[in-house]
């Protein structure tokens, strides 16, 4: 029994499982008069979310008692109540994230990576703007709820069966060549074939196959990061996990196999960019994404920053604190203001130009008149003046107009789009699904990453292997419903324990991971750990590749206080520039193995890798 929340002055966003909805609804049908129930006698999903207020009275002490103890100095990240529910907050900006587990099967650290996942996916449907997490309208509310609640519970799948996940890692479909430059040939006919007039400029061009990215042809730049791949294999697994059979002939507007969305993705910069995504189904587990340019994109992230920008001066100055380079700040924002402001003067309206520009330039005059009348000292003195507060918050509320105005104009669905995805199928399907989509599938069920027998090294149970130039792993794939394949030392442990080895594996590899992020926030790249069934090893080294010398880690690698598996870009590891090549290996080994055997099984595996890889990095015996 699970739920999350948010919740700012009123709730932002609900959701919950079946068996908390049911839960739920009988507590508030047990307050409520007759006539807002259902033939089973219990509030419905729809009265839920038509009736805010209601739902808000039951969590409302959960929310007043956590900011009165964080007024006091003493926040608390998490309770545990009598009845064995536990119940973690999460802070993000003014908006409070409360996730409740009533069936122990979560711990508190795998809610509050939920909570932070759930922050992710309200950046990627509403952008900067979470006041439209919950619109007026109750259809479009429930609408947006349900698609970010199906989003959840995608990662929450992904979590427990996909070991990419893990170590925020993209999972690629593992295929010969020659299958795959066929398959890549028919996807660029394809989009070559497309009428673009209909849909264009498209950016970049996906095909995944159960959720596994197969192809991705990018047409033009910016290239997509890390965490955009894991975001848009959630919103497969999420929308397209019904694809049984391959699509339907007919091209209707309401084809279940085809969506159309306005979404946000993450950028290089730490940024969101706005993206028309369009996934169609074409065969059995396969679809079909692209991505097409919304607006300018660099205007968005000048907007963008702006926004986030302000929004740290209005928090920190709301809990009397002053922010770091203050001046810094106001010169950034000056910037990025003055940047917005070249682009969309040049902006042209068929209706509502003169209200645009008008708008556009108060913005600009009030930020003026705010730094004239002593902004700098203002936030040194760690209290904003009201007239200063005034006037920020009005070029807040002006920039958010803007950016709604120009990127969060509701996408509907037409029929020339349709038109337009359903040709792309008839192509594909042509020959890509029929000669090779049964193929796909059954390699999709398997994906075997690793063609290193463990058996072959003395009390190794596992191994995961990350490049995290492309972030790319080897590893053998683990479900909770099954056991991990040639590692019978594993088996037999978990026989003895009544348990499957791949649920008991997941505990050890979330466990290495959390272990290797707490320590790494201390530059530590060597760590070996003994427990009492395994020994636990993480190794980290980086090389340059033209000079291959080893290049020492001596920053942190991570942020203090955030989770790892949030599916969150490492950028860390890119700021020694592509040059570097960044490389992990995770091992498990039995408890019997000496320190010496994992080191000798270190050596010998990152070997064996990396004369398969094809790339100049490095072994790992060139470092120690």
């Amino acid at each position: 029994m699970r739920c999350i929340i948010l919740i700012d002055i009123m709730i932002q966003f609900f959701h919950g499982d079946d068996e908390y909805y049911d839960h739920l609804s009988k507590q508030i049908s047990a307050r409520l008069q007759s006539g807002v129930t259902d033939s089973s006698g219990v509030a419905s999903t729809e009265y839920l979310f038509s009736r805010l207020d209601t739902l808000w009275g039951f969590f409302a002490p959960l929310a007043t008692s956590y900011y009165l103890m964080a007024r006091s100095g003493k926040p608390y990240t998490s309770i545990k109540t009598d009845a064995g529910y536990i119940i973690v907050f999460q802070k993000f900006g003014e908006i409070l994230c409360i996730a409740v587990n009533g069936d122990g099967k979560e711990t508190e650290l795998e809610m509050l990576r939920k909570c932070y996942i759930l922050h992710t996916l309200t950046r990627l449907f509403v952008g900067p703007l979470e006041d439209q997490l919950n619109p007026g309208d109750m259809g479009a509310r429930t609408e947006l709820w349900n698609k970010i609640g199906r989003c959840i519970d995608s990662w929450s799948y992904l979590y427990s069966n996909r070991p990419a996940i893990l170590v925020e890692a993209i999972e690629r479909l593992q295929v010969k060549e020659e299958i795959s430059f066929k398959c890549r040939e028919e996807l660029m006919r394809c989009m070559s074939s497309l009428k673009v007039a209909e849909i264009s400029p498209i950016l970049h061009s996906l095909v995944f196959v159960d959720s596994k990215l197969f192809l991705h042809i990018s047409h033009l730049d910016p290239p997509l990061v890390s965490q955009s791949f894991l975001i848009l294999s959630m919103y497969v697994q999420a929308n397209f996990t019904d694809i049984n059979s391959a699509y339907p002939p007919e091209t209707d507007i309401n084809n279940p196999f085809y969506t159309k969305e306005r979404l946000f993705l993450p950028t290089a910069a730490g940024t969101i960019t706005p993206l028309t995504v369009y996934c169609v189904g074409f065969g059995v587990g396969m679809v079909l994404v692209l991505l097409v340019r919304c607006g300018d994109p660099i205007l968005a992230n000048n907007i963008c920053t702006s926004i986030s920008s302000i929004q740290t001066i209005t928090t920190l100055s709301s809990l009397n604190r002053r922010p770091e380079n203050s001046r810094d700040l106001i010169v950034l924002i000056d910037m990025y203001l003055k940047r917005s402001a070249d682009t969309w003067n040049k902006i042209s309206f068929a209706n509502g130009a003169d209200q645009f520009k008008s708008m556009c330039g108060s913005v600009i005059a009030t930020w003026e008149k705010c730094k004239a009348d002593g902004l700098a000292e203002s936030i040194e003195m760690r209290r904003l003046e009201p007239s200063h507060e005034n006037q920020i918050n009005k070029v807040l509320r002006d920039l958010q107009k803007i950016f709604t105005i120009l990127y969060y104009a509701r996408v509907y669905r037409k029929q020339s789009d349709a038109d337009g995805m359903m040709f792309c199928c008839k192509i594909l399907n042509t020959k890509f699904a029929t000669d090779y989509g049964d193929f796909l599938q059954v390699k999709a069920e398997r994906n075997i990453h690793a063609n290193i027998d463990v058996s072959n090294y003395h009390g190794l149970a596992y191994y995961l292997f990350v490049n995290r130039r492309n972030d790319s792993y080897t590893a053998v794939n683990f479900c909770e419903r099954d056991s991990v394949v040639g590692v019978s030392c594993l088996d037999e442990l978990t026989g003895k324990r009544g348990k499957k080895s791949g649920v008991l594996l997941r505990q050890k590899v979330w466990d290495l991971v959390d272990r290797v992020h707490r320590f790494s926030q201390h530059g530590c790249t060597l760590q070996i750990w003994e427990e009492e069934d395994f020994v636990l090893s993480y190794h980290l080294w980086f090389c340059n590749q033209r000079s291959g010398v080893r290049i020492a880690c001596q920053e942190r690698l991570f942020s203090e206080g955030i989770p790892p598996g949030i599916l969150t870009d490492p950028s860390s590891y890119k700021r020694y520039g592509r040059e570097v090549v960044v490389l992990e290996l995770y091992m498990i080994h039995m408890r019997d193995t000496n320190l010496c055997g994992v080191i000798a099984n270190a050596e010998l595996i990152s070997e064996k890798l990396w004369q398969q890889s094809r790339e100049s990095a490095p072994r790992f015996a060139a470092i120690l």
